[in-house]
């Protein structure tokens, strides 16, 4: 599917976390800590409070598989283009 009106991405961001139990305070601020994420997809929507990626596009006006990242938890957006070159992500999300 040729898509020009929406750009391919690959969005670094943090992620709040949280435990599925509950803890001791001490032990919660040792391990709280946010989570580091990528997706990728069709960037949609990008204003100033948010970003909206779709992983599926039906080559009309429908999506599907979407996030929505809150702007302020962005660390980078790299617009991806396939041109017969193979494309890597590694999965350091440390850098």
């Amino acid at each position: 599917m040729k898509n020009g009106k929406y750009p391919l991405v690959l969005v670094k961001w943090q992620d709040s976390a949280r435990a599925a139990r509950g803890a001791a305070i001490e032990d919660v601020l040792k391990e709280g800590t946010t989570m580091q994420c990528l997706s990728v997809g069709w960037l949609i929507q990008e204003n100033a409070d948010r970003l909206i990626v779709a992983a599926q596009l039906d080559g009309g006006e429908e999506c599907g598989l979407r996030v929505t990242i809150p702007r302020v938890c962005v660390k980078t957006i790299t617009h991806l283009r396939a041109r017969g070159k193979k494309v890597e992500v590694t999965n350091d999300l440390g850098k």
